[in-house]
């Protein structure tokens, strides 16, 4: 499901490599996945809303950006962004992150 969702979304072929954050907020429950890149440029795919919501800013513009980058992208959830700069400086553990999203 994973991959096919991203090639809906973004036109990548990507692999998955594990989960690695479990979380929890007000809808639900949301899994994060490490993923490495086969092939593909990143592009707004067909089978999402994203394209029919693109306006003249664009907001749905998916690239590439360097590992270093994260810390400066408005990526959400926050939390789940946060913890990604800490694992990707330390690297992933082999366990699944549990993380809260609720607001107390």
């Amino acid at each position: 499901a994973v991959v096919r969702e991203v090639k809906e979304e973004t036109l990548l072929v990507v692999k998955v490599e594990k989960l690695i954050y479990q979380a929890t907020d007000e809808s639900g429950e949301q899994k994060f996945y490490l993923c490495a890149y086969v092939s593909g440029t990143p592009e707004l795919g067909y089978g999402g809303n994203e394209r029919a919501k693109m306006n003249d800013e664009n907001v749905y513009r998916p690239g590439w950006y360097d590992v270093e980058q994260v810390q400066d992208l408005l990526i959400y959830p926050l939390k789940i962004r946060d913890e990604l700069i800490g694992d990707l400086q330390i690297g992933f553990k082999d366990s699944v992150k549990e993380v809260s999203l609720l607001i107390l």
